[in-house]
């Protein structure tokens, strides 16, 4: 080992402190500022012949990797302080009591190694620090990467309108991106709003987009297939509402509509009618020359049917049978009272027809004509009836 200053790499035992272990000019292990009192040399022995180089041993098996204990929580950074003014510089302390000699560092086997204590040699810190530098540059690597991908997303959202600067952080992107999409959502929403339709002019259940409003709910009836049948004469009120194209309005049947049972002998010639839905045209004589004609060929004729005779408020009877042959067809308008109808035995025996309001009555099933008086004393009243019947 060369005297001087030799730098080796030591972990303490657990307080936390890298010491730098060096040969002091006196020969010994200093550590720190503190002389071991150990000697860094030995004894200088007899050069023997050098011997063969002998072969590079096998590597050591890694050891277990120990369990990995769990993240605990991130505290929130606390606000920073205002730097303080700096102190005077304070007088030297005493040297205090050189401490006991520690023990010489035993070098780590690898890089690997987490047993306390052990030291690093000149060879692995060299390959400790290559690999830091390659972290390093690596890490550069992926910050240029990263930056040159903010600034063409920076770029692109500056084209959207909203300029956004190369530099600026993936916070600031994240938030302007936010507001180039709220926009153009707004512009196509403001874009849809067309049309004139309202409400009323769309079917319910329905949705639809005018320049008012989107998503609106229409509020037309929907009536599906709406059916009607009509009579001559008749209409229908179509409803307001969505007609599905289903329904029909139709006419009834003309035969439902013309029920009758007249044939065309029972309809006057030149005359026409419908009779369950067929026109016919009249063959029969004009009714009205017919009655013409019946009219025409009917005698009125009269036969008295005798005098009657009723004593006070007594009524009196004549048997019409044998008076006339159809006397079942006859009725109380047949039978009317002569004229000079005589009130007999009145005051100085003259005639009195004006105390006595007579009235007939004819039952057709017994042929029997009853007279009644409707007077309200004794008077012996004569009647002379007439009997007007046709042939």
């Amino acid at each position: 080992m060369q005297k001087g200053f030799q730098k080796v790499y030591v972990h303490s035992c657990g307080d936390g402190v890298i010491a730098t272990p060096v040969i002091g000019e006196n020969g010994n292990w200093y550590v720190g500022n503190d002389d071991t009192g150990v000697k860094a040399e030995g004894f200088d022995g007899k050069d023997g012949e050098m011997g063969p180089v002998g072969p590079q041993g096998p590597k050591g098996e890694q050891g277990d990797v120990g369990p990995e204990g769990p993240q605990g929580l991130k505290g929130d950074a606390g606000a920073e302080g205002p730097q303080g003014p700096k102190g005077e510089k304070g007088e030297q302390g005493e040297a205090g009591l050189q401490g006991p000699v520690g023990e010489t560092p035993e070098l780590a086997a690898n890089l690997t190694t987490t047993v306390a204590g052990k030291a690093l040699d000149a060879t692995m810190g060299k390959t400790l620090d290559d690999k830091i530098s390659d972290l390093n540059i690596e890490f550069e690597g992926f910050k240029t990467s990263f930056q040159n991908g903010c600034n063409t997303i920076a770029g692109k959202v500056t084209e959207l309108g909203c300029a956004t600067a190369g530099n600026a952080g993936p916070n600031v992107i994240a938030q302007n991106i936010e507001i180039v999409a709220n926009k153009k959502y707004n512009d196509g929403v403001a874009a849809t709003k067309v049309g004139t339709a309202t409400a009323s002019q769309v079917l319910s259940g329905y949705t639809f987009t005018n320049n008012n409003g989107v998503g609106l709910s229409g509020a037309m009836a929907n009536k599906g297939a709406v059916n009607a049948s009509l009579n001559a004469g008749q209409s229908y009120t179509i409803p307001i509402g969505y007609h599905n194209g289903a329904g029909t309005i139709s006419a009834n049947s003309l035969a439902s509509q013309t029920p009758a049972t007249a044939a065309a002998g029972n309809i006057s010639a030149g005359k026409t009618a419908w009779v369950n839905g067929v026109k016919i045209d009249g063959t029969g004589t004009d009714n009205t020359d017919r009655y013409n004609e019946g009219r025409d060929s009917v005698a009125l004729k009269r036969i008295s049917v005798g005098n009657l005779w009723t004593t006070g408020q007594d009524s009196g009877t004549i048997d019409i049978k044998s008076k006339y042959a159809k006397w079942n067809t006859l009725s109380n308008a047949n039978f009317v009272f002569a004229c000079g109808t005589a009130v007999k035995g009145g005051p100085q025996g003259q005639n009195d027809t004006t105390r006595c309001s007579p009235s007939l009555s004819y039952n057709a099933s017994t042929g029997i004509l009853t007279v009644n008086p409707n007077v309200n004393n004794n008077l012996r009243i004569e009647y002379d009836i007439l009997l007007f019947y046709c042939e």
